[in-house]
């Protein structure tokens, strides 16, 4: 193996992981996460720092089946399927809203639990996966017109089929107590 020359800034680590997940290099990742296993462990993530490495391998990778091996390869060096930032989503909201059938099976098998909530930092308006689809899907049922089709290939009931099937619930349907 090749000694690594690898940077100590933060950013430019992150960075060049990321590069490594847009070109679908899973070695050069395995690599980097030897180096720096905060690219892994979400450590050094602040709520103002870079996306997780899982989230970003799923919504900017490659797509198809390296994309998939790339985003195994991540969950094999023992990224939590599961962990949400302070700002953002799971790596299971992530591909609902990439539309990607393929990648939801990989990570609901991987172990995603899809009822964690969105947006730990936010007291209001955390959602489930399932409410992001259904949110998703009743802006296509109400589209007007002429505007742009977020869903053309009307994926979105295939993925809340899927979601439902994996024991989806909407966030109230799991707090009713709110909804007074």
């Amino acid at each position: 193996m090749t000694e690594m020359i690898f940077p100590m800034d933060t950013s430019a680590t992150y960075e060049t992981a990321y590069q490594a997940i847009t070109k679908g290099d899973d070695q050069r990742i395995e690599e980097l996460a030897a180096a720096a296993p905060f690219l892994i462990t979400n450590e050094e993530l602040r709520e103002d720092g870079p996306e997780p490495l899982l989230n970003q391998a799923i919504l900017d990778g490659v797509r198809g089946p390296i994309g998939l091996r790339v985003v195994a390869t991540i969950l094999d060096l023992g990224a939590d399927v599961n962990y949400c930032p302070p700002w953002g989503c799971t790596a299971l909201h992530d591909a609902a809203m990439s539309l990607d059938v393929a990648m939801i099976k990989l990570v609901l098998k991987r172990g995603a639990n899809p009822n964690v909530l969105d947006f730990p930092l936010e007291t209001d308006d955390r959602e489930t996966v399932l409410d992001m689809v259904d949110w998703e899907i009743l802006i296509q049922e109400t589209r007007i017109p002429g505007e742009p089709d977020r869903d053309p290939g009307d994926v979105l009931p295939m993925i809340r089929d899927l979601l439902v099937q994996a024991g989806a619930k909407g966030y109230y349907e799991m707090h009713p107590e709110e909804l007074n």
